[in-house]
């Protein structure tokens, strides 16, 4: 992730590039469906600290 796409989620851009994020999960999370479903929830409206 560059600095562009880093000020973007720090200062909640109104028109982001990119408006997506891709976030890879460890743990039982990445071999469950249902947990995975969980963290989307989870992470939903969260705040990010990079």
């Amino acid at each position: 992730m560059g600095v562009p796409r880093r000020k973007e989620m720090i200062y909640i851009s109104k028109k982001p590039k990119t408006p997506s994020l891709t976030v890879f999960l460890t743990g039982q999370a990445s071999r469950d469906a249902k947990k995975a479903k969980v963290c989307d929830v989870w992470l939903f409206g969260k705040s990010i600290y990079l």
